[in-house]
Formats: structure tokens, C-alpha cells, sequence
């Protein structure tokens, strides 16, 4: 039975079901990772993320993996919060969308609401330049996929909404 075996021999038989490429058998290594939860320590996240870069290869994987395991580690140590930050910026689209959708459940309970991406400060920069113009302008937002350009874009018409500026989004 599984539970007679120690978290590093778990994460060791968690490691031969992803490599199968199975979603089957992926979705059982991340159940079994998710049960361990209390017992994660920091360095976690390294074997974590080498599992993001070697066996995540599709939103299934990503999004169950992410949602409960990882998060669950961010949870309970959030100084790792920067690491999910660089993932934001990875060229791996998995590790980008790993970014986002580890704070899903946890955000859902209202932690991690103070904008992590620090998108806020961007937000104000741009508010500052649109105080100075006069007259219409059209701006656009350019960035790769998965990197909150929608996310951001909602902040800001939020911000707009409240502060009863005009704004035309599509």
C-alpha cells in the first residue's frame, strides 16, 4: 500500500507514473503528491518544477498538478512567491500558466489578492501618462500568451471605472 512508503520513496514512484506521458497515470502521481501536502518543506518546489519542465504537457496536467500540489506548497511557504514570479516570465508556456493557476484555489479563499505581479504599479504608471494627454488616444497591450495581458487589461479598466474615466475596450 502506498501509504506504508516515506514521502521521498512516493515522490520517487510519483516520478515513474509521469514519465509513462499517461494523463491516467500523471493524474494518480499528483493525487499521491497532493496527499503529502503536510508534510512539503521548501525545497520541494525544486523536484516540482523540474516535474513542470519535464513532464507538464498539457492544461490537464498543469491545471491539477498546479491547483492542488503546488499551491499547497506556495500556501504553506509563500516566500517561494518569486519563483512563481520568474514563471510568469518563462518562455515554457507551462511554466507561465503554472504561474497562474497555482494561486486559483488559494486566491478563491481571498489570499494572494495583493496583486502579486505587482501589476498595480503598472497600472499607476499608465494612469499618470493618461492624466497628461489631451485629446482621444488608442493604446494597445502587446505581450506574449500567458502573460496576463487580459488580466492586466481588467485591472486597469477596473481602476478606470472607478476613478469614472472613460475608456472604449475590445
Amino acid at each position: 500500500q502506498i501509504h506504508d512508503h516515506g514521502k521521498t520513496e512516493i515522490f520517487r514512484l510519483c516520478e515513474e507514473l509521469l514519465r509513462s506521458d499517461y494523463n491516467e497515470e500523471a493524474l494518480i502521481a499528483f493525487d499521491w503528491t497532493y496527499r503529502l501536502h503536510d508534510q512539503y518543506q521548501p525545497d520541494d518546489f525544486t523536484l516540482f518544477e523540474g516535474w513542470i519542465e519535464r513532464y507538464i504537457n498539457n492544461w490537464a496536467k498543469c491545471d491539477t498538478f498546479c491547483n492542488h500540489s503546488v499551491a499547497a506548497l506556495v500556501e504553506k511557504y509563500p516566500q517561494l512567491i518569486p519563483e512563481l514570479k520568474r514563471w510568469a516570465i518563462s518562455d515554457n508556456r507551462w511554466f507561465r500558466r503554472a504561474a497562474a493557476v497555482t494561486l486559483i484555489i488559494p486566491a478563491k479563499r481571498g489570499e494572494f489578492l495583493n496583486d502579486i505581479f505587482e501589476r498595480e504599479k503598472n497600472i499607476t504608471v499608465l494612469m499618470q501618462l493618461i492624466s497628461t494627454l489631451t485629446g482621444p488616444f488608442v493604446m494597445s497591450i502587446d505581450s506574449k500568451w500567458g502573460t496576463g495581458k487580459t488580466t492586466f487589461l481588467r485591472m486597469w479598466m477596473q481602476k478606470l471605472k472607478n476613478d469614472k474615466r472613460p475608456f472604449l475596450y475590445f
